[in-house]
């Protein structure tokens, strides 16, 4: 969203995990920021940061003004979200030590990250508008790719597999993918 919005020189991103030790006198939350605007408000919740980034650079809206493109926008964000989370889980059962409801957990995760799949494949994204929600989907798919191997959901979801090639041909995606480049 940074280099879209062409907020590089003006939003400094973080290049590591912060601690309690390092946050900011007054944090209530006891959680990095992800976002402090200029009157040092902090902001945790990444859709207010979201909103408030669209508000600020000279790129394209990335939230659409009108309702229906909007709330698809966000519908995909959720789903990229539900997708990844689900995945994040799938990794941490892969690599914990066997016991009985591991292989159930597994699947019925696997289930989960290809249901927020099939559910984005349903909504046809085009790379054009740009939306926040193109871009969370085309990440949550991009790391997927990378971190579950196995989940090959390409040859049944061509709308998305478009999608995430298209937007990784954007200067926006060349230095942020996994692994460096």
């Amino acid at each position: 969203m940074l280099r879209e919005k062409g907020l590089l020189g003006r939003v400094e991103e973080a290049s590591g995990i912060l601690t309690n030790d390092v946050q900011p006198a007054g944090d209530p939350m006891a959680q990095p920021a992800i976002l402090w605007e200029a009157e040092e408000r902090m902001m945790v919740d990444p859709s207010h940061v979201i909103f408030a980034l669209d508000g600020m650079g000279a790129g394209p809206k990335l939230l659409p003004e009108y309702e229906a493109a909007r709330n698809k926008a966000l519908r995909l964000m959720v789903l990229a979200d539900g997708a990844l989370e689900a995945g994040v889980k799938v990794r941490a059962l892969l690599s914990s030590p066997p016991d009985e409801d591991r292989e159930y957990w597994i699947d019925r995760l696997q289930k989960s990250v290809l249901g927020g799949i099939d559910a984005a494949e349903q909504l046809a994204p085009k790379p054009e508008p740009l939306t926040i929600g193109s871009i969370a989907i085309v990440c949550a798919l991009s790391w997927i790719d990378a971190a579950l191997p196995g989940a090959a959901w390409k040859p049944t979801h061509p709308n998305l597999a478009a999608l995430q090639l298209a937007l990784e041909q954007r200067p926006s995606f060349h230095d942020v993918r996994m692994g460096g480049g």
